[in-house]
């Protein structure tokens, strides 16, 4: 139930309208049904008057539109029969260029994105994944076809969403680009072996955060480098396990937080990639906060960060089994990557100062380092139900 409107030019103020509306009910005749979008009625998309030719230039090179030949509007903005030689404007001061496809529109949605993201371009023609309902005039009388019910995404799905976008967005040719670890950052680590394999991307080269990422970039033919070549990152992309609303972040949940604070505290855009479950009004209760600490005397550290002000109130923890997940799950210390133990703090209560506790865990001997990212983040993706946004610092 896709639709390809605006052929009267009012596309911009229709969708403004039914955008807003619980319902949205659309009503055509039998034979404006088509297997698939595209040949049978030109896609109009309204433009600016500013430089309009470049535009329409840039929206038939789109990779979405290849194959259309993109006609400006001439004559009355009511009709796609150029009747004029005038250029059209719309009751909004704007002109239309409509794209004449030969072989149906293969992904609408995608298109739709494509077209709404080129600058210069107002709107478009297509209207996704809006329909309620569609009242079918025909020779047989009236019928009506409902949309089905979208079954909500799953986590995963929510995660390759933002994993793939971080990389489409802020990953460019000839950066040094550093490599989360976790669920969520596994798919921009994928996202980035398929851009360097298509070509898409060249000269690029990673510095992964643990172990596992590694074997996974290795697994893709991804350049690798350490900080210890390349201390100067352009971008780093990870997930989080908690967002506050300053962007504070509670990261380590899967045992990595030292090699990922190393890399992310050198990169120019530190981009976090989240659903929007991790989102939270203060940090702590939430999921706990991973202290990495020496093996040397562990049980003394423990006692001492247990008892410190900031700290005051959690339960301290010793991570068993998997250092890879806060959830004891065998009867030996968890070992990180580096050699150290971890120490988990369970809070019932909100974190009420993040940065001074961050500066007290980090003051204490015996401390590597702990899973309080503050005042680090550039911009958070969130993935949800409503689909994604992004929270810029």
């Amino acid at each position: 139930l896709n639709l390809v409107k605006g052929g009267g030019g009012a596309l911009l103020r229709e969708k403004m309208v039914e955008v807003c509306a619980d319902k949205f009910i659309v009503i055509v005749d039998e034979s404006k049904l088509c297997e698939g979008l595209g040949p049978g009625f030109p896609l109009p998309v309204e433009i600016t008057p500013f430089c309009h030719e470049h535009t329409l230039r840039t929206v038939a090179a789109l990779p979405s539109c290849a194959g259309s030949d993109a006609i400006l509007r001439m004559g009355s903005s009511s009709s796609n029969v150029n009747d004029g030689d005038e250029i059209a404007v719309t009751d909004n001061g704007n002109y239309i260029v409509d794209l004449h496809f030969k072989e149906p529109i293969s992904d609408a949605p995608t298109m739709a994105t494509e077209l709404k993201n080129t600058v210069g371009v107002v709107d478009h023609g297509l209207f996704c994944d809006m329909t309620t309902a569609v009242i079918i005039a025909g020779s047989d009388g009236i019928s009506v076809k409902e949309a089905e019910a979208k079954a909500p995404l799953s986590q995963d799905e929510l995660k390759k969403m933002v994993g793939y976008k971080s990389v489409d967005d802020y990953v460019e040719s000839g950066m040094v680009v550093g490599l989360g670890t976790g669920s969520t950052a596994y798919y921009a680590v994928e996202r980035l072996g398929q851009k360097l394999k298509s070509g898409e991307l060249k000269d690029i080269v990673a510095i992964p955060t643990s172990v596992r990422t590694k074997e996974q970039a290795e697994s893709l033919d991804i350049p690798l480098v350490t900080l210890d070549t390349h201390s100067k990152l352009d971008v780093a992309i990870d997930g989080a396990d908690e967002v506050d609303p300053d962007l504070n972040l509670v990261k380590g949940g899967g045992g990595a937080l030292l090699r990922e604070k190393m890399v992310e505290v050198c990169a120019d855009k530190f981009i976090v990639i989240v659903d929007e479950s991790k989102l939270c009004d203060g940090l702590g209760p939430g999921f706990p906060l991973p202290v990495e600490i020496t093996p040397f005397c562990h049980e003394h550290t423990l006692k001492l960060i247990a008892n410190l002000p900031t700290c005051a109130g959690c339960d301290a923890v010793l991570r068993m089994g998997s250092s890879s997940s806060n959830v004891n799950d065998g009867d030996e210390i968890a070992v990180t990557d580096n050699g150290n133990y971890i120490v988990d703090l369970h809070f019932t209560e909100a974190i009420k100062d993040a940065p001074g506790m961050a500066d007290e865990l980090k003051n204490t001997v015996g401390v590597v380092d702990h899973g309080l990212f503050c005042d680090m983040t550039t911009a958070v993706i969130i993935a949800g139900s409503d689909g994604i946004s992004v929270k810029e610092a």
